[in-house]
């Protein structure tokens, strides 16, 4: 999420890097709808504080001051409650704007249409070639009795895959073997709940933008995407002193998406189903 005082400070810098993006997005709703909730909450605060004052009138006021400032009292009420419904409501949409805007590139990043423009920093190895035909992954799963999907999507629905046998221990032995590397160079394992609050998925940007993407219960509960989600909020709303960091942390979980925005793409195989597993490294430091 953008910061407002830095939008404020480097306006030109920041929707210049923005248009390295996206030549189409611009700052300028926001700088707009930040100076309707500034006027708004100053007008706000003038009315609040007039309203104190004449309501110290009735402590010690003669009956005719009385009068008058219940009087004035009636109509500031009234002016008062709208302009607070009238600030929460460009706050809303000022928040939700922000929410929506990416962050800016890296100087160091080269501009680019298309992947064809990235530029290779370093190779390692050399590239091997085979000499037998490479199989998919999904036919050689299946062949080997590793998977079922079909089974997976009479049980669950398309896109979530049954593992069997060596798939399912597989599947075990790599979280097993990656949080074990983890835990030997100093991160300590978390394993998180695979459900989470609106906060929580709003604190790591998953909402709004991605709602559509995600498994949400009826009461605003979310299946996790990714294990980052509940182990970066267990620090939300929280102040770190710098000489307790950095905290390091690994944490296996099952991961759920929706990949609503995939249509069209390649779906066949265990890349873009509802369901994986993954291990996840989350540090905190200076």
């Amino acid at each position: 999420m953008l910061n407002l005082k830095q939008i404020q400070a480097e306006f030109s810098t920041i929707e210049a890097a923005l248009k390295r993006r996206n030549p189409d997005l611009s700052l300028s709703e926001i700088s707009e709808l930040n100076l309707d909730r500034k006027r708004l909450t100053q007008e706000f605060e003038d009315l609040r504080h007039k309203q104190k004052t004449l309501s110290s009138v009735f402590k010690g006021g003669n009956p005719e001051e009385i009068a008058a400032a219940r009087e004035e009292l009636q109509g500031i009420s009234s002016k008062v409650k709208e302009l607070g419904s009238a600030r929460d409501e460009v706050e809303s949409k000022l928040n939700a704007l922000l929410f929506e805007f990416p962050n800016p590139p890296a100087p160091c990043v080269p501009d680019g249409a298309t992947e064809d423009q990235n530029v290779e920093v370093k190779t390692v190895g050399e590239a091997q070639s085979f000499n037998f035909e490479a199989k998919d992954h999904l036919d050689l799963a299946e062949s080997l009795g590793m998977v079922d999907m079909e089974r997976g999507a009479k049980i669950a629905g398309s896109r979530f895959p049954l593992y069997i046998g060596y798939g399912a221990q597989l599947e075990r032995a790599l979280a097993s073997f990656m949080l074990d590397i983890h835990r030997s160079r100093g991160y300590t394992e978390v394993f998180p709940p695979f459900l989470v609050n609106r906060d929580a998925m709003t604190g790591t940007g998953q909402l709004p933008k991605f709602e559509e993407d995600a498994f949400a219960t009826k009461d605003d509960m979310f299946l996790i995407s990714t294990a980052e989600v509940p182990v970066t909020n267990m620090y939300r709303d929280e102040i770190l002193s710098p000489e307790e960091l950095p905290h390091k942390y690994c944490a296996y979980s099952s991961c759920f998406r929706r990949e609503a925005g995939s249509y069209g793409k390649v779906t066949r195989g265990l890349i873009r189903v509802h369901q994986f597993q993954k291990v996840e490294l989350v540090l905190f430091s200076k």
